[in-house]
């Protein structure tokens, strides 16, 4: 069962969610439960595990923004669908690593469009396998796992994931070339980070993973980071 979440202060638009939702179950015939909030504070209360949320953004007490960093904190698989009036804050997604946005006023065909694609991307999830040589021998690590790479000198790079940390004696194209490229990316000459772990993107000098890592990003990749960062949203939920 496929467990939805819709978060909005309007009433009105809660329910014609949720009634667009509904009508997507039966055409699908997809087994779907939805459960409505109409504040943030109510939905963080819930003890349900979601699949996919749909959050308004501009709502009073904590706005979209806050309730979606407040999930994150606690969970990086949810898939946020921001329901906005205004396309600006698509620029903020990046914050949340946000899977989709869908704007008012919205039709069948969005809502479509947004469960369609998440319901094949959680199809086509599997680990991705990864072998690197250590000093202890060869190691077999998911991809998913690896938080980033750093060339500490010459044929020294330790490579970080979210449960211990290695050093390989690679080169480091030879590990970037390893890496899917579409889930990694080389910000400067001697990082590589998995775009998963992206926790904010600051204008000047570098950015912030998960758990306050900070990374330089080179100025010349600054536009192309951005674009991939931008492009990979979409593909985060259940990565």
């Amino acid at each position: 069962m496929l467990k939805i979440a819709i978060c909005d202060d309007e009433v009105s638009v809660t329910q014609l969610l949720e009634n667009l939702v509904m009508s997507y179950k039966t055409d699908k015939n997809i087994d779907i439960a939805t459960f409505t909030f109409n504040d943030g504070n109510s939905l963080l209360l819930s003890k349900e595990r979601f699949d996919l949320i749909f959050l308004d953004v501009e709502m009073e007490e904590l706005n979209g923004v806050e309730v979606a960093q407040k999930i994150r904190e606690l969970d990086m698989n949810i898939a946020i669908v921001y329901v906005t009036s205004y396309p600006e804050y698509r620029k903020m997604g990046y914050r949340v690593h946000a899977y989709d946005y869908i704007e008012k006023p919205f039709r069948y065909s969005d809502i479509e469009t947004v469960l369609n694609d998440f319901i094949a991307s959680r199809e086509q999830q599997n680990d991705h396998p990864v072998s690197f040589t250590t000093d202890d021998g060869i190691i077999v690590i998911d991809m998913n796992s690896i938080k980033y790479c750093w060339m500490e000198k010459k044929r020294t790079v330790k490579i970080y994931t979210s449960y211990s940390e290695y050093v390989t004696r690679e080169t480091f194209s030879n590990i970037l070339n390893k890496l899917d490229k579409e889930m990694f990316y080389q910000t400067s000459r001697n990082y590589i980070v998995n775009l998963k772990y992206v926790d904010s993107y600051l204008e000047d000098d570098g950015i912030t993973l998960k758990y306050n890592i900070w990374v330089p990003l080179s100025k010349n990749n600054k536009k192309d980071f951005y674009l991939k960062l931008s492009d990979r949203l979409r593909q985060y939920c259940h990565n």
